[in-house]
């Protein structure tokens, strides 16, 4: 019981602190600090966010002895190691092994959010936009507060098709990919979206509604390798706690 309500607490702390487009910086050394870009918390219940990071020597910076440090790549990263250091204790210069947080020992496919890097989630040739491709649709049920937009007419889907075609830029995961809307969470702003490649992906995207084309990591994605790990790892906790409310 109490190690549940630890638990339990462990992750509503890393929610307030861990929110997708936000960049959490920490002191590992005196004058090391690591900074953390998170793009996406779908999996946080599991202790793991999709986010890019990097660890830099400050004063090594400010005095020119080496730059600052870009960004790495966005990779899956266990939220327990965020802020491991094996170098000095007073600092000093950073380990090629520091110089991201470790990955997290999660799959790619099963049961998991599929990178966001572009090449593997086989994005569309460049200039490509979000389209639509002819496929059989197929027809998803869906828990509180979700609901299908299955029943709802062209119009409304041709809105969401349009506002995401004008948020997406080159750089994003979903561009070029073809989509179909299939749900919508009514307790936010979130819409789901069935991948029309073939795969069985599906790609949960937080509009934001801007008139032009937003800056990454917005609109904030995650993509799921199908219907039924979007169900175990989103739907299902999402119903339990909006029925608990």
């Amino acid at each position: 019981m109490l190690l549940a309500a630890l638990h339990k607490l462990r992750i509503w702390q890393w929610k307030r602190r861990y929110r997708p487009g936000t960049v959490v910086s920490r002191f590992l050394a005196p004058d090391v600090r690591r900074d953390v870009e998170v793009l996406d918390t779908s999996r946080i219940d599991a202790g793991v966010i999709t986010a890019r990071t990097r660890t830099w020597n400050v004063l090594y910076a400010i005095r020119k002895i080496e730059p600052e440090h870009a960004f790495g790549n966005a990779k899956e990263l266990a939220v327990k190691e965020l802020w491991n250091w094996t170098g000095e204790p007073w600092g000093g210069p950073v380990p090629d092994s520091n110089r991201a947080a470790k990955p997290a020992n999660a799959p790619d496919r099963a049961g998991g959010i599929v990178s966001v890097d572009r090449a593997r989630l086989g994005a569309g040739p460049a200039g490509d936009r979000p389209c639509v491709m002819q496929q059989e649709k197929r027809h998803y049920e869906f828990l509180e507060p979700w609901w299908s937009t299955d029943e709802q007419d062209g119009h409304f889907h041709e809105t969401f098709l349009n506002q995401l075609k004008t948020e997406v830029g080159p750089d994003h995961v979903m561009y070029g990919l073809p989509v179909r809307m299939i749900g919508r969470d009514g307790a936010s702003d979130d819409t789901l979206f069935e991948i029309l490649d073939g795969t069985g992906r599906l790609a949960l995207v937080h509009l934001t509604w801007a008139k032009g084309q937003e800056r990454l990591p917005w609109p904030g994605t995650a993509i799921y390798p199908s219907f039924e790990a979007f169900k175990t790892e989103r739907l299902i906790p999402q119903n339990q706690d909006y029925l608990e409310e």
